[in-house]
Protein backbone atom coordinates (compact mmCIF):
# COMPACT_ATOMS: atom_id res chain seq x y z
CA UNK A 1 0.00 0.00 0.00
CA UNK A 2 1.29 3.35 -1.01
CA UNK A 3 0.27 6.60 0.60
CA UNK A 4 0.88 10.22 -1.21
CA UNK A 5 1.92 12.72 0.33
CA UNK A 6 1.04 16.30 -1.79
CA UNK A 7 2.97 19.66 -0.78
CA UNK A 8 2.06 22.98 -1.79
CA UNK A 9 5.14 24.85 -3.67
CA UNK A 10 5.38 28.80 -3.11
CA UNK A 11 3.37 29.54 -6.05
CA UNK A 12 0.67 27.20 -4.69
CA UNK A 13 0.45 29.95 -1.96
CA UNK A 14 0.19 32.61 -4.16
CA UNK A 15 -2.25 32.06 -5.87
CA UNK A 16 -4.63 30.75 -2.64
CA UNK A 17 -3.65 33.90 -0.85
CA UNK A 18 -4.64 35.87 -4.43
CA UNK A 19 -7.94 33.92 -4.22
CA UNK A 20 -8.67 34.85 -0.45
CA UNK A 21 -7.88 38.32 -0.99
CA UNK A 22 -10.20 38.54 -4.25
CA UNK A 23 -13.11 37.41 -2.09
CA UNK A 24 -12.72 39.44 1.12
CA UNK A 25 -12.21 42.46 -1.52
CA UNK A 26 -15.90 41.31 -2.94
CA UNK A 27 -17.71 41.07 0.26
CA UNK A 28 -16.50 44.64 1.23
CA UNK A 29 -17.39 45.87 -1.97
CA UNK A 30 -21.00 44.08 -1.38
CA UNK A 31 -21.43 45.73 2.25
CA UNK A 32 -20.78 49.03 0.87
CA UNK A 33 -23.60 48.91 -2.28
CA UNK A 34 -25.88 47.47 0.75
CA UNK A 35 -25.10 50.59 2.73
CA UNK A 36 -25.64 53.35 -0.07
CA UNK A 37 -28.82 51.84 -1.46
CA UNK A 38 -29.95 51.66 1.79
CA UNK A 39 -29.17 55.97 2.69
CA UNK A 40 -30.32 56.73 -0.94
CA UNK A 41 -33.65 55.08 -0.12
CA UNK A 42 -33.70 56.71 3.59
CA UNK A 43 -32.81 60.04 3.95
CA UNK A 44 -30.34 60.95 6.50
CA UNK A 45 -32.34 61.65 10.15
CA UNK A 46 -30.20 63.49 12.48
CA UNK A 47 -29.27 61.68 15.65
CA UNK A 48 -30.10 64.27 17.98
CA UNK A 49 -33.72 64.52 17.00
CA UNK A 50 -34.26 61.05 17.69
CA UNK A 51 -32.73 60.75 21.14
CA UNK A 52 -34.93 63.00 22.67
CA UNK A 53 -36.52 61.77 26.16
CA UNK A 54 -40.14 63.25 27.37
CA UNK A 55 -40.70 62.93 30.81
CA UNK A 56 -44.70 62.86 30.41
CA UNK A 57 -44.08 59.89 27.73
CA UNK A 58 -42.05 57.84 30.36
CA UNK A 59 -44.98 58.80 33.02
CA UNK A 60 -47.61 57.53 31.09
CA UNK A 61 -45.79 53.66 30.29
CA UNK A 62 -45.29 53.12 33.93
CA UNK A 63 -48.17 51.71 36.45
CA UNK A 64 -48.21 53.01 40.03
CA UNK A 65 -46.39 49.82 41.34
CA UNK A 66 -44.05 49.74 38.26
CA UNK A 67 -42.91 54.10 39.30
CA UNK A 68 -42.84 52.86 43.32
CA UNK A 69 -40.42 49.82 42.27
CA UNK A 70 -38.30 52.59 40.11
CA UNK A 71 -37.64 55.32 42.09
CA UNK A 72 -38.54 54.07 45.67
CA UNK A 73 -41.25 56.64 45.86
CA UNK A 74 -44.73 57.12 44.54
CA UNK A 75 -46.39 59.89 42.27
CA UNK A 76 -47.45 61.67 45.37
CA UNK A 77 -44.18 62.00 47.25
CA UNK A 78 -41.96 62.07 44.07
CA UNK A 79 -44.09 65.57 43.27
CA UNK A 80 -43.88 66.68 46.85
CA UNK A 81 -39.74 66.32 46.76
CA UNK A 82 -39.43 67.75 43.09
CA UNK A 83 -41.56 70.90 44.54
CA UNK A 84 -38.63 70.90 47.67
CA UNK A 85 -35.46 71.09 45.14
CA UNK A 86 -36.77 72.08 41.96
CA UNK A 87 -35.50 75.34 42.26
CA UNK A 88 -31.97 74.27 42.45
CA UNK A 89 -32.52 71.74 39.75
CA UNK A 90 -32.78 74.43 37.37
CA UNK A 91 -30.74 74.96 34.62
CA UNK A 92 -28.97 78.47 34.87
CA UNK A 93 -27.60 78.57 31.31
CA UNK A 94 -30.94 77.17 29.43
CA UNK A 95 -29.66 78.43 25.61
CA UNK A 96 -25.85 76.63 26.26
CA UNK A 97 -28.21 73.67 27.57
CA UNK A 98 -30.38 73.14 24.94
CA UNK A 99 -27.71 73.76 22.38
CA UNK A 100 -25.57 70.88 23.76
CA UNK A 101 -28.84 68.37 23.93
CA UNK A 102 -31.29 67.60 21.96
CA UNK A 103 -32.36 71.36 21.16
CA UNK A 104 -33.86 71.26 24.59
CA UNK A 105 -32.70 71.37 28.19
CA UNK A 106 -33.27 68.64 30.79
CA UNK A 107 -36.35 69.59 33.17
CA UNK A 108 -36.26 69.18 36.82
CA UNK A 109 -38.26 66.12 37.04
CA UNK A 110 -36.32 64.24 34.97
CA UNK A 111 -32.62 65.33 36.68
CA UNK A 112 -34.53 63.92 40.38
CA UNK A 113 -35.84 60.95 38.80
CA UNK A 114 -31.89 60.10 37.56
CA UNK A 115 -31.10 60.64 41.08
CA UNK A 116 -33.40 58.52 42.45
CA UNK A 117 -32.90 55.68 39.79
CA UNK A 118 -29.25 55.83 40.43
CA UNK A 119 -29.57 55.54 44.34
CA UNK A 120 -31.87 52.79 43.69
CA UNK A 121 -29.51 50.76 42.14
CA UNK A 122 -29.29 51.88 38.53
CA UNK A 123 -26.51 51.37 37.07
CA UNK A 124 -25.12 54.63 35.00
CA UNK A 125 -24.65 52.44 31.47
CA UNK A 126 -28.78 51.41 31.50
CA UNK A 127 -29.51 55.08 32.84
CA UNK A 128 -27.76 56.61 29.51
CA UNK A 129 -30.10 54.40 27.45
CA UNK A 130 -33.16 55.34 29.73
CA UNK A 131 -32.88 58.90 29.76
CA UNK A 132 -30.73 59.54 26.38
CA UNK A 133 -28.36 61.10 28.53
CA UNK A 134 -24.43 61.01 27.81
CA UNK A 135 -21.93 59.69 30.95
CA UNK A 136 -21.03 63.19 32.36
CA UNK A 137 -24.89 64.50 32.12
CA UNK A 138 -26.38 61.69 34.10
CA UNK A 139 -23.74 62.06 36.58
CA UNK A 140 -24.17 65.69 36.52
CA UNK A 141 -27.97 65.17 37.71
CA UNK A 142 -27.12 62.40 40.25
CA UNK A 143 -25.04 64.52 42.52
CA UNK A 144 -26.88 67.75 41.41
CA UNK A 145 -29.78 65.81 43.01
CA UNK A 146 -28.06 64.70 45.98
CA UNK A 147 -26.96 68.30 47.02
CA UNK A 148 -30.71 69.51 46.26
CA UNK A 149 -32.22 67.04 48.30
CA UNK A 150 -29.49 67.71 51.24
CA UNK A 151 -30.04 71.07 51.34
CA UNK A 152 -33.46 71.13 51.50
CA UNK A 153 -34.41 67.72 53.63
CA UNK A 154 -32.69 68.08 57.63
CA UNK A 155 -32.65 65.47 60.25
CA UNK A 156 -31.03 67.30 63.94
CA UNK A 157 -32.10 65.60 66.80
CA UNK A 158 -34.55 68.30 68.98
CA UNK A 159 -31.91 68.15 72.44
CA UNK A 160 -33.39 71.55 73.23
CA UNK A 161 -36.98 71.26 72.08
CA UNK A 162 -38.47 69.95 75.02
CA UNK A 163 -41.97 69.55 73.16
CA UNK A 164 -40.10 67.94 70.50
CA UNK A 165 -38.66 65.44 73.09
CA UNK A 166 -42.11 64.94 75.15
CA UNK A 167 -43.62 64.26 71.40
CA UNK A 168 -40.85 61.32 70.89
CA UNK A 169 -41.43 59.78 74.09
CA UNK A 170 -44.88 59.55 73.74
CA UNK A 171 -44.23 57.50 70.70
CA UNK A 172 -41.90 54.76 72.33
CA UNK A 173 -44.27 55.05 75.60
CA UNK A 174 -47.06 53.75 73.46
CA UNK A 175 -45.27 51.00 72.51
CA UNK A 176 -44.71 49.72 76.04
CA UNK A 177 -47.13 47.51 77.67
CA UNK A 178 -49.28 49.81 80.40
CA UNK A 179 -46.64 53.05 79.61
CA UNK A 180 -44.34 51.47 81.90
CA UNK A 181 -41.29 52.31 79.63
CA UNK A 182 -41.28 56.24 80.49
CA UNK A 183 -38.61 58.69 79.28
CA UNK A 184 -36.87 57.36 75.90
CA UNK A 185 -36.48 59.54 72.76
CA UNK A 186 -34.30 57.33 70.74
CA UNK A 187 -32.48 54.59 69.88
CA UNK A 188 -28.96 54.45 69.36
CA UNK A 189 -26.73 51.86 66.80
CA UNK A 190 -23.71 51.69 64.82
CA UNK A 191 -23.67 50.26 61.51
CA UNK A 192 -21.17 49.55 58.76
CA UNK A 193 -21.68 50.43 55.08
CA UNK A 194 -19.12 48.65 52.83
CA UNK A 195 -16.97 50.95 49.99
CA UNK A 196 -13.89 49.95 47.83
CA UNK A 197 -10.74 50.90 49.21
CA UNK A 198 -10.49 54.74 49.52
CA UNK A 199 -6.83 54.44 48.27
CA UNK A 200 -4.85 57.61 47.83
CA UNK A 201 -8.00 59.99 48.56
CA UNK A 202 -6.62 59.40 52.37
CA UNK A 203 -3.57 59.48 54.08
CA UNK A 204 -3.58 55.61 55.57
CA UNK A 205 -6.51 53.59 53.72
CA UNK A 206 -5.95 50.91 55.91
CA UNK A 207 -7.64 52.39 59.16
CA UNK A 208 -10.64 51.95 56.75
CA UNK A 209 -10.60 48.10 56.63
CA UNK A 210 -12.59 46.08 58.99
CA UNK A 211 -10.59 42.83 59.16
CA UNK A 212 -13.46 40.40 60.86
CA UNK A 213 -15.69 41.65 57.92
CA UNK A 214 -12.65 41.54 55.60
CA UNK A 215 -13.78 45.04 53.83
CA UNK A 216 -13.35 48.16 53.54
CA UNK A 217 -16.12 50.10 55.59
CA UNK A 218 -18.22 53.20 56.69
CA UNK A 219 -19.20 53.55 60.29
CA UNK A 220 -22.36 55.43 61.00
CA UNK A 221 -23.58 56.04 64.43
CA UNK A 222 -27.49 56.73 64.42
CA UNK A 223 -30.39 57.73 66.55
CA UNK A 224 -34.22 56.63 65.38
CA UNK A 225 -37.34 57.45 66.95
CA UNK A 226 -40.18 55.00 67.25
CA UNK A 227 -41.00 55.48 64.17
CA UNK A 228 -38.41 53.97 62.59
CA UNK A 229 -36.94 57.83 61.67
CA UNK A 230 -33.57 58.61 61.84
CA UNK A 231 -33.36 61.67 64.15
CA UNK A 232 -29.11 62.12 64.48
CA UNK A 233 -26.37 60.64 62.45
CA UNK A 234 -22.39 60.78 62.66
CA UNK A 235 -20.11 59.59 60.18
CA UNK A 236 -16.84 61.29 61.39
CA UNK A 237 -14.89 57.94 62.82
CA UNK A 238 -13.18 55.15 61.95
CA UNK A 239 -14.75 51.38 61.10
CA UNK A 240 -12.87 50.50 63.22
CA UNK A 241 -13.37 52.50 66.56
CA UNK A 242 -15.64 51.21 69.10
CA UNK A 243 -19.47 52.33 69.32
CA UNK A 244 -19.28 53.66 72.56
CA UNK A 245 -16.30 55.57 71.85
CA UNK A 246 -17.42 56.67 68.19
CA UNK A 247 -20.42 57.99 69.88
CA UNK A 248 -18.95 59.63 72.93
CA UNK A 249 -16.52 61.89 70.71
CA UNK A 250 -19.67 62.42 68.86
CA UNK A 251 -20.87 65.97 68.42
CA UNK A 252 -24.00 64.89 70.02
CA UNK A 253 -22.66 62.34 72.38
CA UNK A 254 -20.48 65.12 74.01
CA UNK A 255 -23.93 67.45 74.86
CA UNK A 256 -25.00 64.09 76.51
CA UNK A 257 -21.91 63.47 78.70
CA UNK A 258 -22.23 67.50 79.87
CA UNK A 259 -26.00 66.44 80.35
CA UNK A 260 -27.54 68.65 78.39
CA UNK A 261 -30.50 65.98 77.81
CA UNK A 262 -32.92 67.17 79.94
CA UNK A 263 -34.33 64.32 82.54
CA UNK A 264 -36.04 62.42 82.40
CA UNK A 265 -35.27 61.83 78.78
CA UNK A 266 -32.89 58.87 77.76
CA UNK A 267 -31.85 56.62 74.64
CA UNK A 268 -32.23 53.21 74.19
CA UNK A 269 -28.77 51.40 72.78
CA UNK A 270 -26.91 48.07 73.48
CA UNK A 271 -24.38 46.39 75.28
CA UNK A 272 -21.74 48.15 73.05
CA UNK A 273 -22.41 51.63 74.76
CA UNK A 274 -21.58 52.32 78.54
CA UNK A 275 -24.74 52.67 80.95
CA UNK A 276 -25.70 56.09 82.13
CA UNK A 277 -28.93 58.23 83.12
CA UNK A 278 -29.17 59.26 79.62
CA UNK A 279 -28.24 56.30 77.61
CA UNK A 280 -29.61 53.29 78.88
CA UNK A 281 -28.02 49.85 78.25
CA UNK A 282 -28.90 46.08 78.98
CA UNK A 283 -28.04 44.78 82.61
CA UNK A 284 -27.43 40.59 81.98
CA UNK A 285 -28.42 40.27 85.43
CA UNK A 286 -31.01 37.52 85.98
CA UNK A 287 -32.84 39.25 87.98
CA UNK A 288 -33.52 41.75 85.75
CA UNK A 289 -34.39 39.76 83.16
CA UNK A 290 -37.88 41.56 82.25
CA UNK A 291 -35.96 44.56 82.25
CA UNK A 292 -33.79 43.18 79.49
CA UNK A 293 -36.42 41.88 77.33
CA UNK A 294 -38.06 45.01 77.82
CA UNK A 295 -35.30 47.06 77.23
CA UNK A 296 -34.18 45.07 74.09
CA UNK A 297 -38.25 45.21 72.66
CA UNK A 298 -37.83 49.17 72.64
CA UNK A 299 -34.54 48.91 70.89
CA UNK A 300 -35.87 47.24 67.73
CA UNK A 301 -36.44 50.51 65.85
CA UNK A 302 -32.37 51.33 64.64
CA UNK A 303 -32.59 47.75 63.94
CA UNK A 304 -35.02 47.85 61.50
CA UNK A 305 -34.48 51.48 60.58
CA UNK A 306 -31.47 50.01 58.98
CA UNK A 307 -32.62 47.30 57.86
CA UNK A 308 -35.41 49.31 55.98
CA UNK A 309 -32.76 51.56 54.45
CA UNK A 310 -30.68 48.75 53.17
CA UNK A 311 -33.28 47.61 51.65
CA UNK A 312 -35.17 50.91 49.73
CA UNK A 313 -31.94 52.04 48.32
CA UNK A 314 -29.92 49.39 46.31
CA UNK A 315 -26.76 51.79 45.86
CA UNK A 316 -26.10 50.58 49.73
CA UNK A 317 -26.55 46.62 48.12
CA UNK A 318 -23.13 47.19 46.71
CA UNK A 319 -19.43 48.29 48.06
CA UNK A 320 -19.68 52.71 47.55
CA UNK A 321 -17.42 53.40 44.47
CA UNK A 322 -18.02 56.70 44.29
CA UNK A 323 -15.40 59.33 45.00
CA UNK A 324 -14.53 59.06 48.85
CA UNK A 325 -15.42 62.20 49.88
CA UNK A 326 -18.93 61.19 48.42
CA UNK A 327 -19.73 58.88 49.96
CA UNK A 328 -20.96 59.78 53.31
CA UNK A 329 -23.16 62.64 51.56
CA UNK A 330 -24.70 59.58 49.39
CA UNK A 331 -25.40 57.62 52.61
CA UNK A 332 -26.30 60.87 54.46
CA UNK A 333 -29.18 61.72 51.28
CA UNK A 334 -30.03 58.01 51.54
CA UNK A 335 -31.18 58.44 55.23
CA UNK A 336 -33.11 61.66 55.06
CA UNK A 337 -34.87 60.06 51.77
CA UNK A 338 -35.37 57.33 54.24
CA UNK A 339 -37.51 59.58 56.73
CA UNK A 340 -39.19 61.45 53.84
CA UNK A 341 -40.82 57.83 52.63
CA UNK A 342 -41.94 57.15 55.96
CA UNK A 343 -43.94 60.94 56.69
CA UNK A 344 -45.77 60.31 53.70
CA UNK A 345 -46.32 57.04 53.63
CA UNK A 346 -44.66 55.60 51.32
CA UNK A 347 -44.11 51.16 51.73
CA UNK A 348 -41.21 49.27 50.41
CA UNK A 349 -41.05 48.79 46.78
CA UNK A 350 -41.77 44.99 47.27
CA UNK A 351 -42.86 42.82 50.12
CA UNK A 352 -40.08 41.59 52.43
CA UNK A 353 -39.97 37.39 51.14
CA UNK A 354 -41.10 35.43 53.98
CA UNK A 355 -41.05 31.37 54.20
CA UNK A 356 -43.67 30.74 56.49
CA UNK A 357 -42.38 26.86 56.51
CA UNK A 358 -39.03 27.19 57.60
CA UNK A 359 -39.40 30.49 59.87
CA UNK A 360 -36.81 32.76 58.36
CA UNK A 361 -37.17 36.03 56.46
CA UNK A 362 -35.51 38.10 54.45
CA UNK A 363 -34.18 41.33 56.51
CA UNK A 364 -31.53 42.35 54.09
CA UNK A 365 -30.49 41.15 50.99
CA UNK A 366 -28.82 37.82 51.53
CA UNK A 367 -29.70 38.15 55.21
CA UNK A 368 -32.27 35.79 57.04
CA UNK A 369 -33.21 36.10 60.47
CA UNK A 370 -35.34 33.82 62.38
CA UNK A 371 -39.44 34.94 62.70
CA UNK A 372 -40.46 35.93 65.56
CA UNK A 373 -44.09 34.93 66.74
CA UNK A 374 -46.27 38.16 67.82
CA UNK A 375 -49.48 38.53 69.74
CA UNK A 376 -52.31 40.72 69.12
CA UNK A 377 -50.49 43.36 70.15
CA UNK A 378 -47.50 43.20 68.20
CA UNK A 379 -45.15 42.09 71.27
CA UNK A 380 -43.45 39.30 70.30
CA UNK A 381 -44.03 36.16 72.48
CA UNK A 382 -41.10 33.43 71.28
CA UNK A 383 -37.32 33.99 71.29
CA UNK A 384 -35.58 32.38 68.32
CA UNK A 385 -32.24 33.04 68.63
CA UNK A 386 -31.17 32.23 72.15
CA UNK A 387 -28.54 30.38 70.85
CA UNK A 388 -26.22 33.45 69.65
CA UNK A 389 -23.58 34.78 71.60
CA UNK A 390 -23.91 37.55 73.93
CA UNK A 391 -22.46 41.06 72.78
CA UNK A 392 -19.52 42.25 74.17
CA UNK A 393 -19.68 45.15 76.56
CA UNK A 394 -17.25 47.49 77.26
CA UNK A 395 -14.31 46.84 79.85
CA UNK A 396 -13.59 50.49 81.24
CA UNK A 397 -9.29 50.78 81.82
CA UNK A 398 -10.00 52.62 85.51
CA UNK A 399 -12.58 50.56 87.99
CA UNK A 400 -15.36 53.12 88.56
CA UNK A 401 -16.29 53.44 92.35
CA UNK A 402 -19.50 51.59 93.44
CA UNK A 403 -21.10 55.33 94.16
CA UNK A 404 -20.22 56.33 90.88
CA UNK A 405 -22.13 52.83 89.07
CA UNK A 406 -25.30 53.33 91.73
CA UNK A 407 -25.50 56.69 89.98
CA UNK A 408 -25.14 55.73 86.54
CA UNK A 409 -27.70 52.96 86.90
CA UNK A 410 -30.44 54.83 88.93
CA UNK A 411 -32.56 55.67 85.62
CA UNK A 412 -32.21 51.92 84.50
CA UNK A 413 -33.16 50.89 88.41
CA UNK A 414 -36.31 52.68 88.16
CA UNK A 415 -37.28 51.60 84.64
CA UNK A 416 -36.95 47.90 86.20
CA UNK A 417 -39.17 48.45 89.43
CA UNK A 418 -42.12 49.84 86.97
CA UNK A 419 -41.39 46.94 85.15
CA UNK A 420 -41.71 44.85 88.16
CA UNK A 421 -44.24 46.42 89.68
CA UNK A 422 -46.38 45.71 86.22
CA UNK A 423 -46.07 42.36 86.60
CA UNK A 424 -44.30 41.84 83.40
CA UNK A 425 -41.31 39.20 81.92
CA UNK A 426 -40.04 37.81 79.83
CA UNK A 427 -41.97 35.24 77.26
CA UNK A 428 -41.29 31.98 78.06
CA UNK A 429 -38.76 30.04 75.06
CA UNK A 430 -39.74 27.50 73.13
CA UNK A 431 -39.02 23.81 74.25
CA UNK A 432 -35.37 22.68 74.06
CA UNK A 433 -33.87 26.17 73.83
CA UNK A 434 -31.96 27.69 76.94
CA UNK A 435 -30.70 31.41 77.05
CA UNK A 436 -27.25 31.85 77.66
CA UNK A 437 -26.22 34.27 80.23
CA UNK A 438 -23.42 36.52 80.81
CA UNK A 439 -21.78 36.28 84.36
CA UNK A 440 -22.57 38.74 86.77
CA UNK A 441 -21.24 42.43 87.25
Amino acid sequence: MYVYVLFWTAEDCRRQRRLHDLAAAMQQRRRIAVLLHQQQRQPQQSHRKSAAFDWNQHMLRLTPDEFRARYRLDADAFYKLLQLVAADLEITDKVRACTKREGSAVCPATRLAVCLRFLAGGQVLDLKLIYQMSRFSIYACVWKGISAINKRLHIKFPIDDIAALEELERDFRAKSPYGVWAGQVGCIDGVHFSMLNPGAAVDNPKRYFVARKNECAILCIAICDAKRRFTYYDMNKAPTTHDSMAWASSPLGVKFANGELPQPFFINGDAAFSLSNSLITPSGLKELDAFDFEQSSQRMPIECAFGILVRRWGILWRDLEVRFDRRTLLIAVCMKLHNFCIDNNVPLHENVATDQASGYREVQPGRYEDMPAMDSAGRPQRMFSASLPPPRREQSRAALSPEVLRLRASRRDKLAAAILAAGLSRPPLPKGLHKKRRGSK
